[in-house]
């Protein structure tokens, strides 16, 4: 027991000695690790590097479906349907019979230009026949030309009794040819139809409507800042979501002044719908592309933050430590998470991406790889 209490204060100083040594190993390690000449504690980044690529300005627009040309089939004359001959969703080509109409007027117009035919013929025979007696000197001058006045006469009544019949927009139809038919103006798909057998029809009534969607409209309002920016004849992509289709589709037209309720400019873009699954009334997302630079100085756009009015981005400078720059940029195009930028920054630097908002002007950092190590597309530095 003596000799253990001789022992035990020598236990307790080397044991002293011991937990000194680790204290101050440590500290120098630490020393060795922080940034020189400063107390603050780098924060972790992630950059990215500024590169070049193709940037393309889009803006996404609604729009609606509609055919390429729809016609309203209408009867020129009084009358009763007395056949219909195309049911809704079927497909007519142009010329195809769409109804039978009895109408009187219709008639009457028909009798008119068989008994002008009929004139006709009579003066055609007697002028032949007295032309040649005049030739032989057998008539008169005076009677020759009243032959041939008669003559003229019934070729302009039969002129005007063909296009009387022809403005009545049928042609003759029913056991006798008494009827009149109604045809199709053009090819297309019957959309719908007003009328049934028996019902009487005034003039210009609409009896049917056919379309034509083998090809499409998608009928969309561009804002007034994009505008002039959109070219007839550009390519762009046409979503129907309903339908789970995507097509491209060619502008076709852009209007020069906007639709009084919305203020937004007209533009068609015309699609082509061969399987004619794309039907008037769906609605379409349009993708319009409003400019582009094909070696454009890009950085993401969520490197960039707001500083009292302004956009700037953390540009990394290379040190013991790392400090960051804050830099005024000036943005051109923008295209999903990609932003043009006209200046600020230049090919190669390397611009946080991550952690930007809680930096300031020279504040040191450390760059730590981000998700997907492609630069200028997501991931940090390596």
């Amino acid at each position: 027991m003596r000799r253990l209490k001789s022992v035990l204060p020598w236990v307790v100083v080397l044991a002293t000695l011991v937990t000194l040594t680790v204290i101050r190993v440590s500290q120098k390690y630490n020393a060795a690790r922080a940034p020189a000449n400063t107390g603050v504690v780098p924060q972790s980044v992630v950059a990215e590097i500024v590169t070049r690529s193709a940037v393309r300005e889009r803006i996404d627009v609604g729009g609606v479906i509609a055919p390429s040309s729809e016609v309203v089939v209408t009867s020129k004359v009084p009358g009763r349907v007395t056949r219909v001959l195309a049911s809704v969703g079927k497909t007519v080509r142009a010329g195809d019979p769409l109804f039978e109409i009895d109408s009187a007027e219709f008639a009457s117009l028909r009798a008119a230009l068989a008994q002008a035919e009929i004139n006709l013929r009579d003066a055609e025979t007697s002028f032949r026949r007295l032309d040649g007696l005049y030739k032989q000197q057998a008539i008169s001058r005076q009677q020759w030309e009243s032959a041939l006045n008669r003559l003229n006469l019934a070729k302009a009544q039969y002129q005007a009794a063909s296009e009387s019949l022809a403005q009545a927009g049928g042609a003759a139809g029913g056991p006798n040819g008494e009827r009149m038919v109604l045809s199709a103006p053009q090819a297309g798909t019957v959309a719908s139809r007003t009328v049934d057998a028996g019902n009487l029809i005034a003039p210009g009534t609409p009896l049917m409507t056919i379309v034509d969607i083998r090809t499409v409209l998608a009928k969309v309002g561009v804002p007034e800042r994009a505008v002039n920016k959109v070219a007839v004849g550009s390519v762009v992509d046409v979503t129907v979501e309903s339908v789970r289709v995507t097509r491209k589709g060619r502008v076709e037209s852009v209007g020069p002044a906007p639709d009084p309720r919305t203020k937004a400019y007209p533009v068609d873009i015309v699609i082509d719908n061969p399987s004619e699954d794309l039907k008037p009334g769906m609605f379409a997302r349009i993708g319009l592309t409003l400019g582009v630079n094909e070696n454009a100085v890009v950085i993401p756009r969520q490197a960039v933050v707001e500083r009292l009015g302004n956009q700037v981005v953390y540009v990394v400078r290379p040190g013991d430590p790392a400090v960051v720059e804050e830099r005024v940029v000036i943005l051109g195009l923008v295209e999903g998470d990609l932003a043009e930028v006209l200046g600020g920054v230049t090919e190669g630097e390397q611009v946080v991406v991550l952690g930007q908002h809680l930096l300031s002007n020279g504040a040191p950092v450390m760059v730590v790889p981000g998700t997907s190590g492609e630069p200028g597309r997501g991931g940090g530095t390596r």
